[in-house]
């Protein structure tokens, strides 16, 4: 047949885009099934049908990134739904893949969805949100996709339904009015969710814009008319507040392009019917967009950007929106951050590459754009991956599809980049700065607040570290860390550790055995296991070794049941203490052990209460470790009188305050607030010149903390002093000591 000159026009720019696409045995191909197309469908139709064909076949390439078989299958679907052609003939011309996505089309044009439609039409004329029937248009649009896959035995013939939806949609003028709000009806709850979780994005919005066009005409052309008026300062102010950000990429060596994004009347419409606000009240109507140049480390070069852009105007973390490290299932992939500009105005800023931007506009043919001719791996791949994504989701919570993030960006004090696992902690965060840092965290301050160390990382977070000398690896860190790398510092620590503790241990236990005259040797071992309740003599090594067991309760283990806990033969002597009235022991003698210098006689300070100059003592004289100095509310005391009377003397402290420093634990409870640490340690070393041996915060719930602090004070009196200041630091509800 003789193509009119509107066909010939339309036909001959379509092919020459397809001569940029395509090969030449392709063009061949596709100028074959056209020439039979017009052939056949000349006889039979008027020429409008080819020229939809023909648009049909323009979105296929430009929209979606089909190849050849896919727009020979456009040509000659008509003529097999007329039964102009049969399927044989088809697949004798052009093969196997043509014939199938052919057949594919041909089963889903007998999908009805005017279901649909009628069921809109009822919200409509209620004009309310009848939830039982938005329901129904859920569960209906739900079954669609769930048909697409049942019938469709290749994934591109719903690829091509989409393009034969949009062209319809594009065309809808030509329809009375009915006809248009039932497509457009149908559209926006079947088609538009499909293409969204494609990612064809350009598909999807113009779809919602037309669909909104026909079911809400009076709201679409409101939106439209505002849109146009305040376009012209909307492109001044993009370029006003793009400039210093083009600026500075171009300082810092990127090369990149820059566009103004206009955000569209249905995602206007969206977010007024969300926030229930007027057009005038959205502050996010500026929107730019910046893609890269494709580089190897893409995902660190848009964080890079996000920080340049971030430097000029505060960012609102709420809506960051990170689709770099954790992709939708499409496989979008885009740095989405809205800043305030000035007072009252933002701008949505998306951050990507070209790679990303491609897939952003072409959605997953976007990654084999050139590898669909034949039915090779490549080809057979993408057919696999668009089947997965429909089966796989909920077409009803496009939102929430993402695959599972592979890494996440942080920023060190100084806004260097570093790449962590998903999911990593504070703890991870110390290890990769060096394995000395992350031995000896604390906890660390993220985007200003404090937190521990189990803190969860996110995406973009600004992360100091906060360390003590005191602190060191636990075998629980395994469980809070998740990258390999610190896993395999702590564990390298924790065996250097339970080696020394359990050498520690042994000589210990040794000692002790030997002052108790019994010998060391597998029997008692034995006996030991079993007392303190350990499976592995190496078991036993470490918790002594560690402090875990009391070695001052290792006589009882050794007691028969005759025994008594004493030698109540033994004649008790005059300096015998007995109970006070609130039942604190106190001597009755009149000797007394003065402790003047802790260096030069054979006593020390008992571990168990960490008695301070000024605290009221007794001794308590110990079988191999001379005379043991203990407060007399020490919670062992009452113990020691009643099993060894015969071994306490009374105690006090010298005139002279010339002692060395005693340790003291104080328990911290407050809010949760910056800086809470170094406020603590500036009362301590700079107020009082006092010595900090370690500090352990814990948040809690509700933005509270609790904690302890070991010190070393003169005495009792500036130990007092010093929970006094403390009490008055800002954030801190209350300061106690602990034995």
């Amino acid at each position: 047949m003789n193509l009119s000159p509107e066909i010939a026009i339309k036909y001959n720019q379509f092919l020459q885009i397809c001569k940029i696409q395509f090969n030449e045995n392709e063009i061949l191909l596709i100028e074959k099934a056209f020439s039979q197309l017009t052939s056949y469908l000349g006889q039979h139709t008027d020429e409008s049908e080819i020229i939809k064909l023909i648009e049909v076949a323009e979105i296929a390439v430009l929209y979606i990134g089909l190849r050849a078989p896919s727009i020979i299958a456009v040509f000659l679907f008509d003529l097999i739904e007329r039964k102009l052609v049969a399927l044989s003939d088809i697949e004798n011309h052009y093969g196997k893949i043509v014939t199938r996505i052919i057949d594919g089309l041909v089963k889903l044009s007998k999908i009805d969805i005017s279901k649909i439609s009628s069921l809109y039409r009822k919200i409509a004329m209620d004009n309310k949100h009848d939830l039982e029937i938005q329901k129904k248009i859920k569960a209906f649009s739900e079954n669609f996709i769930k048909l697409l896959l049942t019938l469709a035995d290749d994934p591109r013939s719903i690829l091509l339904r989409l393009a034969f939806r949009l062209q319809l949609m594009n065309n809808l003028e030509n329809y009375s009015q009915e006809k248009q709000f039932e497509i457009a009806a149908e559209t926006q709850h079947s088609h538009t969710p499909l293409a969204h979780l494609l990612g064809l994005y350009k598909i999807k919005a113009d779809l919602e814009e037309l669909s909104m066009r026909y079911l809400h005409p009076d709201i679409y052309f409101s939106i439209l008319n505002k849109v146009n008026e305040t376009k012209q300062e909307q492109n001044i102010l993009i370029e006003k507040y793009s400039k210093p950000i083009r600026d500075e990429l171009i300082k810092h060596g990127f090369h990149f392009s820059l566009k103004s994004r206009t955000k569209s009347i249905y995602s206007i419409w969206n977010k007024m019917k969300k926030q229930k606000i007027e057009y005038e009240e959205i502050m996010d109507i500026l929107a730019i967009r910046i893609i890269l140049k494709d580089s190897k480390d893409e995902k660190a070069d848009c964080w890079r950007v996000y920080s340049i852009v971030t430097d000029f105007y505060k960012p609102s973390p709420e809506r960051l929106r990170d689709w770099i490290s954790a992709p939708k299932i499409s496989g979008y992939e885009s740095l989405h951050a809205t800043v305030k500009v000035s007072e009252g105005k933002y701008m949505e800023v998306q951050i990507r590459t070209e790679r990303m931007d491609e897939i952003a506009e072409n959605g997953v043919a976007a990654h084999w754009r050139y590898k669909e001719v034949g039915s090779g791996t490549a080809s057979n791949d993408w057919l696999h991956q668009i089947r997965s994504i429909l089966e796989s989701a909920n077409p009803t919570e496009f939102e929430n599809f993402a695959t599972k993030a592979n890494d996440i960006f942080v920023f060190t004090p100084k806004l260097e980049l570093l790449k962590l696992p998903a999911n990593s902690t504070v703890l991870d965060f110390a290890y990769s700065i060096h394995s000395e840092v992350g031995a000896h965290c604390m906890g660390g301050i993220v985007n200003g607040k404090m937190v521990n160390f189990k803190y969860i990382l996110n995406n973009g977070d600004k992360v100091e570290i906060q360390t003590s000398k005191l602190q060191k690896p636990k075998r629980e860190w395994l469980d809070i860390v998740i990258s390999s790398k610190a896993k395999a510092y702590i564990k390298r620590a924790i065996q250097s550790d339970e080696y020394e503790a359990s050498e520690r241990g042994k000589d210990m236990l040794k000692q002790k055995l030997n002052s108790l005259k019994l010998d060391y040797n597998q029997e008692n071992l034995d006996i030991l296991l079993d007392f303190f309740g350990c499976k592995k003599h190496i078991e036993l090594f470490q918790g002594v070794g560690s402090g875990v067991y009391d070695l001052a309760k290792l006589k009882k283990a050794f007691i028969t049941e005759t025994e008594t806990d004493f030698d109540k033969n033994k004649p008790i002597e005059n300096n015998m203490i007995l109970p006070h009235k609130e039942g604190v022991p106190v001597a009755r003698t009149s000797d007394l052990l003065v402790i003047d210098n802790l260096q030069t006689i054979d006593y020390s300070l008992a571990k168990c209460c960490n008695p301070v100059w000024g605290d009221k003592i007794f001794g308590f004289v110990t079988v191999s470790k001379g005379t043991k100095i203990h407060k007399v509310s020490c919670p062992n005391a009452n113990d020691m009188y009643l099993r060894y009377p015969y071994r306490i003397i009374d105690a006090q402290w010298t005139n002279s305050n010339e002692l060395n420093s005693f340790l003291s634990k104080l328990r911290v409870k407050g809010k949760d607030s910056a800086g809470i640490v170094n406020n603590i340690s500036h009362t301590i070393f700079h107020d009082l010149g006092m010595t900090m041996n370690s500090i352990n915060i814990h948040a809690k719930k509700a933005g509270a903390f609790e904690g302890t602090i070991t010190v070393l004070v003169p005495n009792k009196k500036l130990l007092e002093v010093l929970i006094s200041k403390l009490k008055k630091i800002k954030g801190i509800d209350d300061v106690f000591r602990v034995d």
